[in-house]
């Protein structure tokens, strides 16, 4: 869990040059998706109707992927293990997706980039009894981007995490209690600035052009209903408002989202040699 203080770096002194043109594109990065499970999460088991079935010899059942880190759009595999005999797995992919299966591996693709937390219940779709409930065993997995390399300059990653001052069991939290968001980004080295000159021999002027791109803004999204875009701090490109409180209603899984909207902004320095 990342500490709940941002690190931002040192303000870099800003050049007033004349400005040939403003913000020349707005572009939608990337999203950062981490499941927030509210409430309890309880679940049935029926286990004063039904008799309980014996622990299966030869290990405990589980959901994992076979790779910590997938990449968006393409298959990531799933080993499933110690089933039970006519019993099936119930997995949540922590992007609001759930899948029942009886196979013993299978693949899934996310669409979105991001971390996102799995869990699973292994349960008899005869009687509905649930006899493995891991809700409170999250396990993550991290989806890359595909993206062109042509594209690769204007990305930053976007990242969540919380404040764990305050919530100290997150990202699992009480149905109706405040859940301290923060949003920043990595990858700082990724956000681009570069400057092309070109000099007139005959007039002695050189013309300089620089191409920045910064964060703009970020815009929230908590799966709840609930959505808020904040403003980017020009010299630093963090948010202005970290972090944002936000409470759920009800019990379950919500997958709380990030995204990163970056400008490319043209300036220009006009010299005149003599």
């Amino acid at each position: 869990m990342e500490s709940s203080e941002s690190s931002v770096p040192e303000s870099q002194p800003l050049v007033e040059p004349k400005k040939r043109g403003g913000p020349r594109a707005l572009l939608v990065v990337l999203v950062a998706i981490i499941v927030v499970l509210a409430g309890a999460l309880a679940y049935v088991t029926f286990k004063l109707l039904v008799p309980p079935t014996p622990t299966p010899s030869g290990g405990t059942f589980s959901v994992q992927s076979a790779q910590p880190t997938g990449v968006q759009g393409q298959p990531l595999r799933f080993v499933v293990s110690n089933l039970k005999q006519g019993a099936k797995a119930r997995v949540h992919f922590g992007d609001g997706q759930v899948l029942e299966t009886s196979d013993t591996a299978f693949n899934y693709s996310y669409s979105v980039p991001g971390n996102y937390l799995v869990w699973v219940q292994q349960f008899f779709p005869s009687n509905g009894t649930v006899v493995n409930d891991y809700a409170a065993a999250l396990f993550k997995v991290t989806i890359v981007p595909d993206i062109p390399f042509e594209l690769s300059q204007f990305v930053s990653v976007p990242t969540i995490y919380f404040n764990t001052t305050q919530n100290p069991t997150a990202p699992i939290a009480a149905v109706n209690s405040v859940v301290y968001v923060y949003g920043n980004f990595t990858e700082i080295s990724q956000l681009f600035s570069k400057s092309t000159s070109h000099h007139n021999e005959t007039t002695n002027i050189t013309d300089t052009e620089t191409v920045t791109v910064a964060v703009d803004h970020y815009d929230w999204d908590f799966g709840n209903g609930q959505t808020v875009s904040i403003a980017a701090d020009p010299d630093t490109s963090y948010p202005v408002t970290n972090p944002i409180p936000v409470r759920y209603a009800t019990s379950g899984l919500f997958s709380a989202t990030l995204t990163l909207f970056t400008s490319e902004t043209l300036t220009s320095e006009i010299h005149n040699g003599t």
